[in-house]
């Protein structure tokens, strides 16, 4: 598998619009999951698509720790990140639907990347102007990026 690196820009939760309780395999073979994955990312999608042009009545619910403030943020950081970084691409992954709410992680991958790259990519993403909201002083510029900077 190749190497890559992804950064958590926030944990989201919109309505289950009526997709049920439990987990998302994206790697589930049986037909039923995989619909439903598939479905499933293509609300989510359309839902940050709504709340990213403000219509009305749209809305996600953000989890506590998260680096940028909105999905507007979010969308500038990941166009920003592209323009400097050719590998990046944007990513939504899904966790579970339980309590009427769909949890998903909005991300970006960079392909290719190891932890040798670590600094670079956080020099590019600190250029940006943009997040992370911020930690206390004491634990320095990059602890947040750090944090939410994961190599596999």
């Amino acid at each position: 598998m190749k190497k890559y690196a992804e950064l958590m820009l926030y944990m989201g939760r919109c309505d289950n619009h009526g997709f049920g309780e439990g987990k998302f395999d994206e790697n589930a073979r049986d037909k039923y999951s995989r619909e439903r994955y598939i479905s499933v990312i293509q609300y989510v999608r359309r839902e940050i698509d709504r709340v990213a042009r403000r219509e009305e009545h749209a809305f996600l619910d953000y989890g506590y720790f998260r680096v940028v403030k909105d999905e507007i943020e979010a969308r500038r950081l990941i166009e920003y990140v592209k323009e400097h970084i050719p590998e990046a691409e944007e990513a939504i992954e899904l966790v579970d639907s339980m309590h009427g709410k769909i949890r998903f992680l909005r991300k970006i991958r960079f392909g290719g990347a190891s932890k040798k790259d670590r600094q670079r990519l956080i020099d590019i993403i600190n250029k940006s102007g943009m997040g992370p909201i911020k930690d206390p002083e004491e634990y320095g510029a990059d602890y947040c990026w750090e944090r939410v900077l994961k190599f596999h």
